[in-house]
């Protein structure tokens, strides 16, 4: 720990030390992230007791592509979370510095871990998948968007069952 002449701690120091912090903040932001997903969800407006039930059907068909991109946005979000919780609790002990990385991770969504051994199995995770990302998205120059979609659908079903399912769980 740094000090100043005559032994004095100076306050940053002492400030971002506890991982405890940091996850509080992170659980937070990804809390209200993964709340705020439902704005995009509208609710169809219907005639009252002149509709029919085709028509609430239609209704709600017209729902789904707003339903998957909720489904697959909290999708995305949990993992994130998820590898963001696994990284944190290798910590004993935090600095100002990792913090403010930490926050940038939390603004943008993306960083990967500092800890040595388990930073190459979580960047290996994190370009394996986001180079299956980008490979199911540029299907859809070649394939139809729900191509696309139901592969990123899959990506994600796969990061999600992955640990219970043996021959998945090394992706």
């Amino acid at each position: 720990m740094s000090q100043q002449p005559g032994g004095r701690r100076r306050l940053s120091d002492l400030s971002g030390t506890s991982p405890d912090r940091l996850s509080g903040i992170s659980d937070g932001i990804f809390a209200v992230g993964m709340t705020l997903l439902v704005l995009g969800l509208v609710v169809p407006v219907l005639n009252g007791s002149s509709t029919t039930e085709g028509q609430l059907w239609q209704a709600l068909q017209n729902l789904g592509p707003s339903i998957l991109v909720y489904t697959t946005s909290f999708m995305t979000l949990g993992i994130f979370w998820l590898g963001q919780g696994t990284q944190l609790a290798q910590l004993s002990r935090s600095n100002r510095s990792y913090v403010w990385i930490h926050l940038v991770f939390l603004f943008a969504v993306t960083m990967v871990p500092g800890r040595a051994e388990m930073a190459h199995l979580m960047r290996g995770r994190i370009l394996i998948a986001q180079s299956l990302y980008a490979g199911a998205t540029a299907l859809c120059v070649i394939f139809p968007t729900w191509v696309s979609i139901a592969l990123i659908i899959l990506i994600q079903l796969n990061y999600v069952l992955a640990p219970r399912i043996p021959i998945l769980h090394r992706f």
